[in-house]
């Protein structure tokens, strides 16, 4: 409100203001329009206009003076006016912030109070709750006790029940096993003989195929040796006892890859020629049967058959 009104008290000194400026400008453009014909005029009577231009300049000199003492007068009104106002504004807004205080002084302490008393309440209230809360925890750990005490009869009740199910078990446990392992033992016995009696028989059919194995390989060894010795080409000073070892290797199919003549009485040619006999006789016969088929065979090659 103390704004509004140094607004409105500044206002007028200018609205003032304003005005003055306003006629001031009229006046000098009425000057001007009159100073035209007289310019016009100026051949006819040259010393009137002069005459008449000075008077009106004194004229409006005198006016704007007088104008600009009425603006200046005005204006220390409108400053002395607003000063009165600001120092009116100031004591209002002294008062204003007084009493401000002063409900604040009182807002503040009755919200301490209300403050305090909901304190007061909320401790209150605090306490019945830990008191309710303690009653609680007293009547909860008595049931609790209760309770693990039946439990802990129970869990006796039961490793009573389990030892004897447990010893009841453990007999019948012990029992099956002693006759499971009778039966075991007996078992083992039974399968033990016959097992010796398998093993006896297998040994006696392994000795007879290794026996009639080792006569057959004896006799495709002769034939093999006589095979040898018909493609063997007699060269000269070949000794009457002629006796060469003879090492043939050969694949299945009786293709001969390897020969090596060893432990022999005769020169080199005629170890020569032998090793040349074998080559010559590949293929090498068949055996009789497969499981006398040996890849290694070693004969004493005497050259006897001729």
């Amino acid at each position: 409100m103390n704004r509004r009104r140094q607004q409105e008290d500044w206002k007028w000194p200018l609205v003032i203001s304003a005005t003055l400026h306003v006629l001031l400008g009229s006046t000098l453009l009425i000057s001007l329009e009159r100073d035209r014909p007289i310019e016009d005029a100026a051949d006819e009577a040259p010393g009137e206009i002069i005459q008449a231009t000075s008077i009106d300049a004194e004229s409006l000199d005198a006016a704007r003076q007088e104008l600009i003492e009425r603006e200046r007068q005005r204006e220390e009104a409108a400053r002395r006016a607003a000063e009165e106002a600001e120092r009116r504004a100031r004591e209002e807004e002294a008062a204003r912030a007084a009493a401000e205080e002063q409900r604040r002084r009182e807002a503040a302490e009755a919200e301490r109070r209300r403050q305090e008393e909901e304190r007061r309440q909320a401790e209150e209230a605090e306490a019945r709750r830990q008191a309710e809360a303690e009653e609680r925890r007293r009547a909860e750990e008595e049931a609790r006790r209760q309770a693990e005490e039946e439990e802990r009869r129970r869990a006796e009740e039961e490793a009573r029940r389990q030892a004897e199910e447990e010893e009841r078990r453990r007999a019948e446990e012990e029992a099956r096993r002693q006759a499971e392992e009778e039966e075991r033992r007996r078992r083992e016995a039974e399968e033990a003989m016959q097992r010796a009696a398998e093993e006896e028989a297998r040994a006696r059919r392994e000795a007879e195929r290794q026996r009639r194995i080792q006569s057959l390989r004896a006799q495709y060894t002769a034939q093999i040796r006589a095979h040898v010795e018909r493609h063997w080409i007699r060269p000269g000073e070949v000794p009457d006892d002629l006796a060469c070892e003879v090492v043939a290797q050969q694949i299945p199919g009786g293709e001969v890859v390897e020969v090596q003549v060893r432990d022999c009485n005769a020169p080199a040619a005629v170890v020569r020629s032998i090793e040349s006999a074998v080559f010559r006789s590949s293929p090498l016969p068949p055996p009789p049967e497969e499981e006398a088929f040996a890849r290694t065979i070693v004969f004493t090659f005497r050259g006897d058959a001729q």
